[in-house]
């Protein structure tokens, strides 16, 4: 079976939201607008690279009610359309499967990534509404032991004078 294809139905994935899923660059910034489905889109790219490349993730969103409300069902629901077995924690906002571990943390704990170690792929939602502290110290906590390096994939919508934004004026992709 193939990414964006279930045996249920197809589903229905669009040319920005393909762009963000499958792009091999290692460093990947998305700048939309409200509703445009970047939220989807790097659920659905986390799930992919777990389950193709048994890659290991952080996740960092601007609050926990984001990651509890949106990101973590919508990562489970991905995991769910292509039969991958996963154990999640609410508790911890953490979700494991057998290719590898994915930790979300919220961007008001900026220390927190710290306590972190062997996770492949950084990525931030919404990353114009997260601290710079918080970008920094996950980056930083991402160190795999497999001699993988880092990828990094930010979303957001855009927000005058905010570090995503100074990030994204020369974006590599």
């Amino acid at each position: 079976m193939q990414w964006g294809q279930s045996s249920d139905e197809k589903l229905k994935i669009s040319p920005f939201q393909q762009k963000l899923i499958f792009s091999e660059n290692e460093f990947v910034l998305a700048c939309c607008g409200r509703a445009s489905g970047k939220t989807s889109g790097v659920t659905c790219r986390l799930a992919k690279r777990n389950v193709d490349y048994g890659r290991s993730a952080m996740l960092i969103a601007p609050t926990f009610g984001l990651i509890r409300e949106t990101i973590m069902p919508a990562t489970q629901e991905w995991f769910e359309k292509f039969h991958v077995k996963y154990k999640a924690n609410l508790s911890e906002h953490t979700i494991e499967t057998r290719y590898g571990k994915i930790v979300f943390l919220s961007g008001t704990r900026p220390d927190s990534p710290r306590g972190y170690t062997n996770l492949e792929d950084f990525y931030c939602d919404e990353a114009a509404y997260v601290p710079k502290k918080a970008i920094k110290n996950g980056l930083l906590a991402c160190r795999s032991n497999k001699g993988l390096s880092t990828t990094q994939c930010y979303t957001s919508t855009g927000l005058a004078g905010s570090y995503f934004n100074k990030m994204a004026k020369a974006p590599p992709v």
